[in-house]
């Protein structure tokens, strides 16, 4: 009996997952772009990628950690909030 109520859980949550990529790809079909999804699991079964064998650029993923760390720098007091920061040519990497 335990066995069977354990395979139904994970039949469920297979489901859930399949339901869940079907129903994100439906969103996906109407736009006109190409986007990347990853929702990982602590239980690799239940890791979720769609387009994941695309390279994206990574623009967006960096904004989170660079904001941490202007607002480091306010909470230190090297910088004010309302303080204009000037990024440069030489500022920013060849690549």
């Amino acid at each position: 009996m335990l066995f069977f109520v354990f395979f139904l859980v994970v039949l469920n949550s297979n489901a859930q997952i399949e339901r869940l990529k079907t129903d994100i790809e439906h969103i996906l079909k109407a736009k006109n772009a190409e986007v990347g999804v990853s929702i990982i699991s602590n239980k690799i079964k239940d890791t979720l990628t769609i387009n994941d064998n695309v390279h994206y650029p990574l623009q967006s993923v960096f904004k989170f950690p660079i904001a941490l760390a202007v607002l480091s720098e306010i909470d230190n007091g090297k910088i004010s909030l309302g303080q204009k920061i000037e990024i440069t040519k030489k500022d920013l990497s060849a690549n």
